[in-house]
């Protein structure tokens, strides 16, 4: 097993909005120079979605109207009443942490990651399909990690040769690492 990682980081803008990674997520594979594999998104914030869908301006803001009707900021929501909320989960700035509303979207949205096969170098997705990350709470800087694996044989010296191209060619907000099972040969 052989496995390529980064990060990726952005500054969201608020409450729904769509930030799409696909861009960033196509270069990391292409840079990994793996052929076929499996590519995991997974963000570990707890008030953010990771979904594919498609780029179209009216689904996003359909996707807003219907859960914001479905799940509405202004009600009682348990988790913001810190009268009887767990301690260990208040945040500093209080202000944060009042978003009872943004951890049931997230639960409602149904995933913190998607896994996408790599066919030939490529990510196998339909022609619509995107990959978005997207806010459920409020602005704040977020990071998705990414981890590309395959059971091709890659030598270290492969290995280093392409970690050291990705890095070379990365994005700025991009941060890879290159991770291998054995000194001489991943099988």
């Amino acid at each position: 097993m052989h496995m390529h990682r980064t990060t990726i980081e952005h500054e969201t803008e608020g409450q729904f909005h769509f930030i799409d990674v696909t861009d960033e997520v196509v270069a990391f594979v292409k840079e990994s120079g793996i052929q076929n594999g499996m590519l995991h998104v997974f963000c570990p914030h707890t008030t953010v979605a990771v979904k594919i869908n498609e780029s179209e301006e009216g689904f996003q803001l359909d996707f807003k109207d219907f859960m914001s009707e479905l799940v509405p900021k202004k009600r009682y929501w348990r988790h913001n009443d810190l009268d009887i909320r767990d301690e260990k989960t208040l945040c500093e700035d209080i202000a944060l942490c009042i978003n009872g509303d943004s951890h049931v979207l997230q639960m409602l949205t149904g995933s913190a990651s998607e896994t996408i096969p790599v066919i030939g170098g490529k990510l196998a997705m339909g022609t619509w399909q995107r990959i978005f990350m997207i806010e459920l709470d409020k602005p704040r800087p977020r990071r998705l990690e990414l981890s590309l694996m395959t059971a091709e044989s890659i030598t270290i010296a492969e290995g280093a040769e392409q970690a050291h191209r990705s890095l070379n060619h990365a994005t700025p907000a991009i941060k890879e690492e290159n991770t291998s099972q054995t000194p001489t040969e991943v099988a």
